[in-house]
């Protein structure tokens, strides 16, 4: 019986996997993300905005590769 139950687990983890795996191919640029409380009012925010922006330009991405999103409380 815990053969069966092991065997059913690691079916059921590898498939799970699997699904993953093949829901991944869907983008082909990268697109990275940055989440801010407060916009470039805010000295603290404009900061990592600033190197932010920084860091994608040094990485070669275009404008649409990358996203900043603000006034997440």
């Amino acid at each position: 019986m815990k053969k069966l139950l092991t065997v059913l687990l690691v079916a059921t983890l590898a498939l799970g996997t699997l699904g993953v795996f093949a829901s991944c191919g869907g983008e082909k640029d990268p697109v990275v993300a940055l989440i801010t409380l407060h916009d470039e009012s805010s000295t603290y925010d404009a900061n990592f905005i600033n190197a932010f922006k920084a860091a994608c330009e040094a990485k070669g991405l275009k404008k649409s590769q990358y996203k900043i999103v603000s006034n997440i409380p």
